[in-house]
């Protein structure tokens, strides 16, 4: 292949990437026009569809961490039972305790600071 065929090869891959660019804009255009069309027969609000002042989605809250279900029979971390599980907790049941005796409920009350 010469450089010359290389470089028409380039320019038709680029006009392509052109055309294709437009037709996207294009068509984003006709969506956003759909958009605010539906909007307005529906009456939608900025709340409605989770909107924030700016026009951005608006985060949910954010979770709770949650309240401590498990505690380390030989310490005093806690787990909450959601997410990975804290080696005290694999290492106590390998040592044989079950999750009855880390339930916390079955445990003295633990200390919050």
């Amino acid at each position: 292949m010469t450089s010359d065929e290389i470089i028409e090869q380039v320019n038709a891959h680029r006009e392509k990437e052109s055309k294709l660019l437009e037709e996207w804009q294009e068509l984003r255009a006709r969506a956003q026009e759909e958009c605010i069309r539906l909007i307005d027969v529906f009456e939608f609000t900025a709340s409605d569809l989770h909107l924030g002042k700016d026009g951005k989605a608006i985060k949910s809250p954010v979770r709770n961490a949650g309240v401590p279900k498990f505690i380390n029979p030989d310490g005093p971390e806690t787990w909450t039972g959601r997410g990975k599980r804290p080696q005290w907790y694999i290492k106590a049941k390998e040592a044989g305790y079950t999750d009855d005796d880390m339930l916390i409920a079955n445990n003295t009350p633990v200390e919050t600071k």
